[in-house]
């Protein structure tokens, strides 16, 4: 044996950096679309959980003023007008609806209260285009007994 040795493992190659900074770059890449997707969804959640609140807030006018939601003061189809004048239960939607377009992007409601089953259903809809994979157009729907 002649005592000279040749080392050919010494340091990184061009290819393994090259290779290692493209792994980087996806997981970075990653991490941006996670955080993308997360933002998305975290705002369709505070959408709901807002149009949830807006919704109870509703029923909760109704059982103050129950006597005239039973007798249909309150009831409202979706994009229409609140009713004009200057009764409590006009002034309620009024307000409910003010609320909801402030609220909401083009946030806009619902009610309707049966007098024989005393239920009502409330339903509050608002554009949620920039949320879940794009569908625009998002509902909740609350049913009590007055």
């Amino acid at each position: 044996m002649s005592g000279q040795r040749v080392n050919r493992a010494s340091g990184f190659s061009m290819i393994e950096v090259l290779i290692a900074v493209v792994v980087l770059a996806v997981g970075l890449l990653g991490l941006g679309a996670l955080q993308t997707v997360s933002f998305r969804n975290n705002h369709s959640a505070y959408m709901r959980s807002q149009a949830t609140v807006m919704a109870y807030d509703m029923m909760d006018k109704m059982r103050i003023d129950r006597a005239r939601a039973l007798g249909g003061a309150y009831n409202l189809a979706i994009s229409a007008d609140p009713p004009s004048g200057s009764s409590f239960a006009a002034g309620q939607l009024t307000a409910w609806i003010q609320d909801l377009t402030g609220l909401l992007p083009s946030g806009d409601g619902a009610v309707n209260c049966v007098p024989l089953t005393e239920l009502c259903l409330v339903t509050v809809q608002w554009d949620d285009s920039h949320g879940l994979a794009g569908s625009s157009s998002q509902q909740v729907q609350v049913t009590a007994r007055l």
